[in-house]
């Protein structure tokens, strides 16, 4: 199974086969798809080891226990299974706050990196994973990976991953 949390209209469903369930908190306006369960994801709402994957896009620098959402992930993952966090970066995040109160937390990939950690996972930053369009030649540049660590910290996004380890 595959949990996003922070679903909103579940604009990612269309990439899983197989069982997805979108959670988002109900106060949240959704535009088409609702959100598959409301709820909270400092308590999630699913048996202990019972979830294969869980991402999250841009929703935990809005929610104010962000140790407790990572524990709650630890303890419904699968041995092995993931939880894969998409967020904007600091200078990002640190603009929204300014904007809009309900952005509590701005990460860097080492901060989130250190938090997974902290709840034993086995962590990774993805740093390639930064969509580039453009020519081949282009394309073959970023293929260096000091150039995709460089459009990496330029990108409005920190991408980093943590695995459950086997008990």
């Amino acid at each position: 199974m595959v949990v996003e949390l922070g679903c909103g209209s579940k604009q990612y469903r269309s990439c899983f086969n197989g069982r997805y369930v979108g959670l988002d908190i109900r106060s949240v306006v959704h535009r088409g798809n609702r959100p598959d369960i409301f709820a909270d994801a400092q308590t999630l709402p699913f048996k202990d080891e019972s979830v294969d994957l869980i991402f999250v896009v841009a929703s935990l620098l809005i929610i104010p226990d962000t140790d407790k959402v990572i524990s709650e992930c630890y303890r419904v993952l699968r041995d092995s299974g993931q939880v894969v966090i998409f967020d904007y970066n600091r200078w990002v995040s640190k603009k929204l706050q300014r904007q809009d109160k309900h952005h509590l937390h701005s990460f860097s990939s080492r901060r989130l990196i250190q938090k997974l950690t902290m709840h034993c996972f086995e962590t990774r930053v993805h740093w390639s994973c930064v969509p580039v369009k453009g020519p081949w030649v282009v394309k073959k540049i970023l293929l260096i990976k000091s150039i995709k660590i460089l459009i990496y910290f330029i990108s409005n996004w920190v991408i980093v991953s943590g695995k459950k380890r086997i008990s």
